[in-house]
């Protein structure tokens, strides 16, 4: 679906991705109520384009081999996921981050926000896969980009970082960021340019 502007509603819908993604979604104002459930999707389980989101209680399971994240905020809007549940402990794990945003930089969007209230993520992703992976796109400051996650609950392999930015645009907070595995680096993981500062704080 692209360009549908208007509110739309999904309700305990099931998406099926195949060959593609599960959803995809451009410019669109939309809301999913129910219980939202994705399977086995190519690409991102969930793709929301310059969108304003709001996706209550979801399920994925394990994607395809090339599947990149389960979520997926493009080139800006505002994306917020009510305890949404990634069970991807098998192969089929994404593999830039279970959930990845991109800060917008045009003038469509005027700032990016990414919202996480509870949840599960059980991922069998490599070590270097963050949890939640903050893209900055340009170094261009001016469009704003703030995370704001409490309450999430992980799980899988690996000493993988909580999660990880490219540059100093994002800011934010995660709360009660809880883990199941000790050995997990409980913190914001910047890499890119060296002596680079984020605005990501964890409490």
């Amino acid at each position: 679906m692209a360009g549908a502007t208007y509110p739309v509603t999904f309700k305990d819908c099931v998406f099926r991705g195949g060959t593609g993604n599960g959803v995809q979604l451009k410019l669109a104002i939309v809301q999913f109520d129910g219980l939202t459930h994705v399977e086995y999707p190519a690409r991102y389980g969930m793709a929301f384009m310059e969108c304003e989101a709001a996706v209550g209680p979801s399920f994925q399971s394990e994607g395809g081999p090339d599947l990149l994240a389960n979520v997926a905020l493009l080139r800006g809007g505002a994306v917020t996921l009510d305890r949404p549940v990634f069970d991807t402990e098998q192969e089929g794990s994404p593999h830039l981050a279970p959930v990845y945003a991109e800060r917008g930089v045009n003038g469509n969007q005027p700032g990016t926000f990414l919202g996480i209230r509870g949840g599960t993520i059980d991922t069998k992703a490599g070590p270097d896969v963050p949890t939640i992976l903050l893209k900055d796109i340009s170094k261009q400051a001016g469009f704003a980009a703030y995370v704001y996650v409490v309450g999430l609950k992980t799980w899988g392999d690996g000493s993988r970082p909580a999660v990880s930015t490219d540059g100093p645009n994002w800011t934010g907070e995660f709360k009660g960021f809880l883990s199941g595995k000790p050995a997990w680096r409980k913190h914001v993981d910047v890499y890119g340019d060296a002596g680079l500062i984020s605005g990501v704080e964890m409490r």
